[in-house]
Parts: structure tokens; C-alpha cells; sequence
């Protein structure tokens, strides 16, 4: 499960019409934000209300204004002390200004360690990365046709309502690769007299298998799954995240 676990994911998606026009519909000052969620192995017997799925860890989102940009964030936990006696955390953390941007992405447990640092130039064309923790440190660069999308970048860009179109590559913090996909939007409708109904994405590799899903309602993210698979991360309040997430009280030091 820990492949799966490991977002990340957390899912880069789309190909719009231009990068400066689409780095201009991001709002150049956004408020603060924060968003709780806990991760549910949601299988058949836990849709069918048999029984509530278990918590096996958490997810905070978060977001902030930077001197010349904006700074989005995802902390991970797993709770994995029935495998392995010990946990799993993950750190991403994404900068963008003017000038170009950064990707941080750091994970860390019982027997692993990984530290990755991805620049990105002003036209989001090149991308240039260092990766430490797996008995060497490997560098290189990649080369993106139209725009190389960052996974934290592309999910705020769904939350806009932006229509991605297809042809679509993202960087990928695990294989350290630029991955097409298609992003499709799956038609749904609220009930009469309903609240506003929800938008639901789907994230699909060339092959035609499942890199993600999102739930959004307006702006707020409702729940999200990465890979194909029972895993989904699911939105609550923070008390209910304090109750509910087995790490909720660690703290993971930023960069």
C-alpha cells in the first residue's frame, strides 16, 4: 500500500491555452487558507454502509501569499504501525513567483528518507531536479512540449474551475518523470432545491489507467484519491480531524 500511499500524487494536471495567461488567473495575493482531511480505505463493504472505513492517516492542505507569489502546501501522515512498527510522513511543498518555481518534496520513515528539489524556469517549460536519500543523489533535467505542471499547482487550478484540456503533463515527485494525461470532468447535477452540485475530475494516464480523482463543491475540495485504488482522503472540520487522525499532533518541520 505504501506506493499508493505516497501521493502523489498529489495529481498535476493540465495543458490550458498558454502559461502567462494561466499564471494570471491565479489570484496574485490569496488569502490564507487550510484544509483538513482524513485518509479512509474506502472498499466495498465500507460503500455499501456495512461498516465505517478505517482512518489510516491524514492530509492538511494549505495555502499563502509569498513576497512575489503564492506557496501551496500538502502534509502527509500514514499510520502504519501494523506494518512496520513505525509511520510515514510526507512534506510538499510548492513556490511559484515571477521568476519561477520550486517544488520541495520530503519523505520520511522507519527505514526510508528522501529529500527532492525541483526548480522550474519562468516559462514552466524546463525543469531541473536534485534527489537525495536513496544512496545517491541523482540530477537531470526534463523538457516539457507545452507547460510542465507541478501536482499542488494543477489541483488549485481545478478549484478555479479552469478547463484542462487534453495532452496534459505533469511532473511526478515519485518516478521523477513528466507524465501525460487527460483530465476529464464527469457530469453530475445537484437534486431540485439542492445545494450547488459538485464537480468531479478524473486524472487518466495515456494507458488509460487512473492517476487521480477530485471532488470540488464551488472552491472547497470535498475529497480526492490518488492512483487507482481504496485509498480516498476525505474533508472534515478540524475537530473531527484532531478526533479522528492518528498523527494529527505531529508536527512536521517546513522549509
Amino acid at each position: 500500500m505504501g506506493t499508493l500511499l505516497l501521493p502523489l500524487a498529489l495529481a498535476t494536471l493540465g495543458l490550458l491555452r498558454g502559461g502567462d495567461a494561466r499564471q494570471e488567473r491565479l489570484p496574485r495575493d490569496p488569502g490564507p487558507r487550510t484544509e483538513y482531511f482524513v485518509l479512509e480505505i474506502v472498499g466495498a463493504d465500507a460503500a455499501a454502509g456495512a461498516k465505517a472505513p478505517p482512518t489510516v492517516g491524514s492530509v492538511v492542505l494549505r495555502r499563502r501569499a509569498l513576497a512575489d507569489g503564492y506557496q501551496l502546501e500538502a502534509e502527509w501522515q500514514f499510520d502504519r504501525t501494523e506494518e512496520d512498527g513505525g509511520t510515514e510522513r510526507v512534506l510538499h511543498v510548492e513556490q511559484f513567483s515571477s521568476v519561477g518555481s520550486k517544488l520541495i518534496w520530503r519523505e520520511w520513515g522507519p527505514a526510508r528518507a528522501r529529500s527532492l528539489s525541483v526548480t522550474r524556469d519562468a516559462a514552466g517549460r524546463e525543469l531541473a531536479y536534485a534527489d537525495s536519500g536513496r544512496g545517491a543523489t541523482p540530477r537531470g533535467t526534463l523538457a516539457s512540449k507545452g507547460h510542465a505542471w507541478m501536482p499542488l499547482e494543477i489541483l488549485e487550478r481545478l478549484r478555479l474551475g479552469d478547463a484542462l484540456g487534453s495532452g496534459c503533463e505533469r511532473f511526478d515527485p515519485l518516478s521523477r518523470t513528466l507524465e501525460r494525461v487527460e483530465v476529464r470532468r464527469l457530469p453530475l447535477e445537484a437534486a431540485a432545491g439542492a445545494a450547488p452540485a459538485a464537480r468531479v475530475h478524473e486524472i487518466v494516464r495515456d494507458d488509460g489507467t487512473c492517476a487521480g480523482r477530485c471532488e470540488f463543491v464551488g472552491e472547497e475540495l470535498r475529497s480526492f484519491r490518488w492512483q487507482h485504488g481504496d485509498l480516498l482522503a476525505r474533508r472534515v472540520d478540524e475537530a473531527e480531524y484532531r478526533a479522528r487522525a492518528p498523527l494529527a499532533s505531529v508536527t512536521i518541520k517546513r522549509p
